[in-house]
């Protein structure tokens, strides 16, 4: 029996990893003003949907 090796591997390349810089910058930014648990972990949520929101915003500016 012959078996096929599929070898192809797709990254996100540039666009992952400024998602990542970005993540980075607004969870310090954000984990900078809480003082319990509770704000570290909202800062967590607010830092990862946080360029879905500027993408909104931006597309709702353009009028598209």
């Amino acid at each position: 029996m012959e078996t096929k090796s599929n070898n192809n591997v797709k990254g996100n390349g540039i666009a992952g990893t400024m998602y990542l810089m970005a993540f980075i910058g607004a969870l310090i930014h954000y984990w900078q003003h809480v003082s319990g648990i509770g704000g570290w972990v909202l800062g967590c949520l607010k830092a990862a949907v946080w360029p879905a929101m500027v993408t909104y915003n931006l597309m709702e500016y353009l009028k598209m």
